[in-house]
C-alpha cells in the first residue's frame, strides 16, 4: 500500500517503547525533503507562456508574444496609462488541502510608476464567493529594473473545492511597461511542527517534568505501508551529549503528551523528539527544543490554563491599541473598565508630549510612561513588532543604534522590570515568511526577561500551525463589518475554530487573545476623508456585534481582549464619533469584565448540546470557582439563527431577552450579528 501522510495530529498515550528499537527504522523524511515542482498536468500548463494563451485570461491591455520572456523567450506584457483598462491576466486552479507551497515567478519594469507591478493569488470558495484575507500579495516591483524573482509561501486551504485565482497585474494607480514570465507554483518539502503550549516560556519544574505539545503536519510524507499507520513521538532529555531520560508517546488528535516524573536537573537541556511509524518502522522527522530546568516566580505568565497571570492571581486583559499615551488619555482610560493599552509607537513613548510620542526617544521617556500609567491603572503591552531588518515598518534608527536587535536587547534590558509592562507585542500579522525571524525574537527576549510573555497577533488564521514557536499568547483579528450593509461574522467564526485547534491541548492551551473590531474600516480605504462615505457606505460595529465577537473568541479559548483601535476613534471627518461611540465602547467592555470570574475560572469550559435549526451558533458553559454558572452564545449571522440547548441547569437568566426556557431545553434566536449570556446570578 502507497500512503500519503498529511495534516495528521496526535492525544499522548505512554509507552515503553525506546529509542534503541529504531536500529532496523527506514529514515524517509531526507528522501521527501526537496521541493517538489506541481507545474506538471494540463492545470498547471503554460506557466512560462510558452504555449501563448493556453489557460490564461489574458487582460484587455496585455499581450503574449515571444521576446517578451527571459533569455528572448515568450512571456506576458501588461502595459497601463491613466486612460487604460485595469483588467488583470489570471487563471484558476486547485491544490491539495493542507499543503505549504512557494509561488512566484519573474518581473521585468520599464518606467514603472506608482506600487508597481505585482502577481496575487486570492481564494474562492466552491460556489465563487471570495475568502477575505485570505491571499498572498507579492512584493511589487517598480521603476526600471531587470527581471527580477519575487516570491512567497503560503499554506493551501483544508477544504480541496477551494479555489486559487493566479492574478499578474499592476497596482492601483500604477502606470508603466511590465513583463512577466516563468511563474511558478512549487510544493515545498513535508515539514513536522511540533510546539510546546506547556510548560511557558519552556522552563520546565525539575520536579514535576511533564510537557505538552500541539503537533502538526504540513505537507505530505509519501511511502510505502504494509500496516495501518500508528504514529508516536520518542521524546529524549538530554544535557550536552548525555540522555538523561526517555519516553514515547502516541500521537492521536494532535497532541502529544510527556511525563518524565522527578528528574534532578538545573539549568540548559535539549528535549529531542522523533516523529515515527511505528507499526511500519518508518522514520519521518526529527525536531530539538531548547528548554531551561528551574522554577519561574514571574511577574507575569501564563499559566496551564492559558491565563494571563499578574503578581500570582488569574489577569482578564482588557486592553486598546493605539498611539501614543499622554495625559489626558490616560486620564479616560483610567476611568473605563479597560486594564491596558497597546501603543504602535511604543519605542518613542513620551507622557509629557502632546500626543503621547517624541522624536527624542529614550528609556528614560519610556520609564516615566509605564510609571505614570500604571500610578492610573494602565499596564502596557509594549510594541517591538516592528524591530526586524527588512520590514517594511522598521524605524531607521532609535537613539542613534540602527542595528534592530541591539535596539531590542537595550529596550528588553531598560524597561523589563518596570511594574507598568505587561507583556511584549513581537509581530503584528507579519506573514509566515516572517516565522523563522519571529521565533528567534521570541527566544531572544525569553532569554533577557523571563518576567513577561510575547503577544503575537494574526488575521492568517489558516497558516496559524506555521507560527506555532513565535510566541507565549496567540492573538487573531477577524474584522467582520466594513461596508454599512454588512450583517455577518463568519471570518470571526472560522478564525476562533483555528484559534482553538493551534491551542488546546486537552483544555490546557497555549494562551489565547481576541482583537474586536471597534473600529470603522472605511478609515483605511480610499475615501477615508469622506464624510458622507464614512457615514453612510462604511460603517462601525455596534455594542452588541463588539461583544457577539469577543463572546465568539471567548468560547474559543480567549481569555484576553485588546480592541482595535483607541485612537481611530478621533481620526476621519466624523468629529463627533469618539463622544458618540466610547461610552458604547466601555460598556461592551463593563459586560466582558462583569464575566471574569468566569472566564478567569479553574474550571474549564465544556460544550454545549445544541439542536440548531437555523444558522451557525457556537456556545460554551463555564463554572465559576464559586460554583455559579454562565452560558455565551455567539451567532455569525446573516439572518435568523436559532438553536436548543438542552443539557443546562434550570434557572438560568438571559441578559438579553434572546433565549428563553422551555421544555426542550434553552430557546436562542438572534439576528445577523448575535448573542447572549445566560447566568445563574447576576452577581
Amino acid at each position: 500500500m502507497r500512503y500519503t501522510l498529511f495534516c495528521v495530529g496526535v492525544i499522548a498515550v505512554l509507552t515503553n517503547i525506546y529509542a534503541d528499537a529504531f536500529t532496523d527504522y527506514r529514515l524517509i523524511a531526507e528522501s521527501s525533503s526537496t521541493v517538489q515542482s506541481t507545474n506538471t498536468g494540463d492545470m498547471f500548463a503554460n506557466l512560462d507562456f510558452e504555449q501563448d494563451n493556453k489557460r490564461w485570461n489574458i487582460g484587455v491591455n496585455d499581450k503574449v508574444q515571444n521576446a517578451f520572456g527571459r533569455n528572448g523567450t515568450a512571456g506576458l506584457k501588461v502595459y497601463r496609462d491613466a486612460a487604460s483598462s485595469k483588467g488583470n491576466s489570471s487563471r484558476t486552479f486547485k491544490l491539495p488541502p493542507g499543503v505549504k507551497f512557494t509561488i512566484g515567478g519573474w518581473i521585468r519594469t520599464e518606467d514603472v510608476k506608482g506600487e508597481g507591478a505585482a502577481i496575487a493569488v486570492e481564494l474562492y470558495q466552491k460556489n465563487g464567493k471570495f475568502f477575505s484575507g485570505r491571499g498572498k500579495y507579492l512584493t511589487p516591483v517598480s521603476g526600471t529594473k531587470d527581471w527580477t524573482r519575487v516570491e512567497t509561501t503560503m499554506l493551501s486551504d483544508n477544504n480541496p473545492e477551494t479555489q486559487y485565482m493566479l492574478s499578474l497585474y499592476m497596482r492601483p494607480g500604477t502606470t508603466g511597461n511590465a513583463y512577466f514570465d516563468d511563474i511558478f507554483i512549487c510544493e515545498e518539502k513535508p515539514q513536522w511542527l511540533p510546539y510546546i503550549l506547556y510548560p511557558k516560556m519552556n522552563t520546565v519544574d525539575p520536579e514535576k517534568t511533564e510537557v505538552k505539545l500541539q503537533s502538526a503536519i504540513i505537507g505530505r510524507f509519501e511511502y510505502d505501508t504494509l500496516l495501518p499507520v500508528d504514529l508516536y513521538v520518542s521524546a529524549t532529555i538530554k544535557v550536552g551529549d548525555k540522555a538523561i531520560a526517555e519516553k514515547q508517546a502516541q500521537i492521536i488528535n494532535n497532541s502529544i503528551m510527556l511525563n518524565f516524573g522527578s528528574l534532578n536537573i538545573t539549568g540548559g537541556a535539549v528535549l529531542a523528539l522523533t516523529l515515527f511509524d511505528r507499526a511500519n518502522k518508518v522514520i519521518l522527522a526529527k525536531k530539538d527544543f531548547d528548554i531551561t530546568f528551574g522554577k519561574i516566580l514571574s511577574e507575569v505568565t501564563v499559566d496551564a490554563m492559558g491565563r494571563t497571570i499578574v503578581d500570582g492571581k488569574p489577569f482578564l486583559t482588557l486592553a486598546l491599541y493605539g498611539y501614543g499615551l499622554n495625559k489626558d488619555d490616560v486620564k479616560i482610560l483610567s476611568t473605563s473598565p479597560f486594564n491596558a493599552f497597546l501603543p504602535y509607537p511604543s519605542l518613542f513613548l513620551d507622557i509629557e508630549s502632546n500626543n503621547g510620542v517624541t522624536n527624542n526617544p529614550s528609556i528614560e521617556k519610556i520609564n516615566e510612561t509605564l510609571n505614570y500609567c500604571k500610578q492610573n491603572g494602565i499596564r502596557i503591552i509594549f510594541s517591538l513588532k516592528d524591530l526586524y531588518d527588512g520590514y517594511k515598518y522598521a524605524p531607521s534608527s532609535w537613539n542613534e543604534l540602527t542595528d534592530k536587535t541591539e535596539i531590542v536587547k537595550l529596550i528588553v534590558n531598560g524597561i523589563k522590570n518596570n511594574p507598568g509592562l505587561l507583556m511584549w507585542y513581537i509581530a503584528d500579522e507579519q506573514n509566515p515568511d516572517y516565522a523563522a525571524k519571529l521565533k528567534e525574537r521570541r527566544r531572544l527576549i525569553a532569554s533577557l526577561d523571563k518576567n513577561h510573555p510575547a503577544l503575537t497577533v494574526f488575521y492568517q488564521y489558516s497558516e496559524l500551525a506555521l507560527y506555532g514557536e513565535c510566541q507565549d499568547i496567540l492573538g487573531v483579528d477577524p474584522y467582520p463589518i466594513k461596508f454599512a450593509k454588512d450583517n455577518q461574522m463568519k471570518n470571526v467564526y472560522d478564525t476562533c475554530i483555528a484559534l482553538e485547534k493551534a491551542v488546546s491541548v486537552n483544555n490546557i492551551p497555549l494562551g489565547a487573545l481576541g482583537v474586536p473590531q471597534i473600529h470603522n474600516q472605511g478609515l483605511y480605504e480610499a475615501d477615508k476623508n469622506d464624510y458622507n462615505a464614512i457615514t453612510q457606505k462604511y460603517r462601525a460595529p455596534t455594542k452588541d456585534e463588539i461583544l457577539a465577537m469577543s463572546l465568539m473568541e471567548a468560547i474559543h479559548g480567549a481569555r484576553g481582549f485588546v480592541f482595535y483601535s483607541y485612537h481611530d476613534l478621533r481620526r476621519g471627518p466624523d468629529k463627533e464619533q469618539f463622544t458618540r461611540r466610547w461610552p458604547d465602547i466601555c460598556a461592551a467592555a463593563a459586560e466582558i469584565k462583569a464575566l471574569e470570574k468566569f472566564l478567569l475560572s479553574d474550571i474549564p469550559a465544556v460544550s454545549v448540546s445544541m439542536n440548531t435549526g437555523k444558522g451557525s451558533i457556537a456556545a460554551k458553559k463555564i463554572t465559576a470557582n464559586d460554583g455559579s454558572v454562565c452560558v455565551l452564545i455567539a451567532a455569525t449571522g446573516p439572518g435568523v439563527s436559532e438553536t436548543v440547548i438542552s443539557n443546562l441547569p434550570s434557572g438560568l437568566t438571559s441578559l438579553t431577552g434572546r433565549t428563553i426556557a422551555t421544555e426542550a431545553g434553552y430557546k436562542f434566536v438572534g439576528t445577523d450579528i448575535s448573542y447572549d449570556i445566560l447566568i445563574s446570578n447576576k452577581d
